[in-house]
């Protein structure tokens, strides 16, 4: 291989390892869940709902879990492509708005997975309105929250009581919440095996911060990194 390129928005960073989130993210559902909370589970891209969803059909697989938004959609590809475990994942859709509302008001436990576009987006903002002032709610953000987004101030809050505003809508914010990191960026280890693993002669660094990558590769200076910034020639 001559040249491997390499994302490396967190190439300064160590993530979790992916296996302890997530056994700490299935103990916060199924925990919350036996408490017989309403759980709200945000994510910021609709891809990473079926992960989420598979996660949490271990943690509960006895739960009433639903999937709403565009969501829908992207899991319906993996029903028709992957089958097995998501061949029957449109019985988990929310229908439409009748019985999104009756999912919301439910006096029973249950389990919603929809898509918020890190700021609160399309549907994911009707389960926010009804459920930041109620303490029987739980709302999960498993991934990344825009810093200058309304979601990353509601995630950012520690105490109840604290009040929430977002547009129009005002109000105490009673609710739980838990946040997780399963990002699907590599941190510096990532890179530094993918390289070993694929031995090209160059490593192209691109999406990251400029500080970040010049830091990286002053630490592992003669191994063949190069950083690719926008409109600039490559000279190799």
């Amino acid at each position: 291989l001559r040249f491997l390129t390499s994302e490396s928005t967190k190439i300064t960073e160590k993530n979790p390892p992916r296996h302890v989130e997530e056994e700490k993210f299935k103990d916060t559902v199924r925990n919350a869940y036996h408490r017989k909370m309403k759980i709200r589970i945000l994510t910021f891209a609709i891809g990473r709902i079926q992960e989420m969803f598979l996660l949490v059909k271990e943690a509960c697989p006895d739960a009433p879990i639903w999937i709403d938004g565009q969501a829908r959609e992207v899991s319906a590809i993996f029903a028709e492509h992957l089958g097995e475990v998501f061949s029957e994942v449109g019985k988990h859709f929310i229908q439409n708005a009748t019985h999104r509302r009756e999912v919301i008001l439910s006096d029973k436990p249950n389990i919603v997975l929809a898509p918020s576009a890190m700021q609160f987006g399309g549907l994911s903002r009707k389960y926010v309105e009804h459920g930041c002032g109620q303490t029987d709610h739980l709302f999960v953000s498993p991934g990344y929250r825009d810093p200058r987004s309304p979601e990353y101030a509601f995630f950012a809050s520690t105490s109840h009581n604290d009040v929430f505003e977002f547009g129009a809508y005002r109000a105490a914010r009673m609710c739980q919440t838990a946040t997780f990191n399963f990002t699907s960026h590599c941190d510096g280890d990532d890179v530094l095996e993918m390289k070993a693993l694929m031995n090209p002669e160059k490593t192209l660094l691109i999406h990251g911060d400029a500080k970040n990558m010049d830091k990286f590769v002053g630490s592992h200076p003669d191994q063949g990194f190069v950083i690719a910034n926008n409109d600039e020639p490559i000279t190799i």
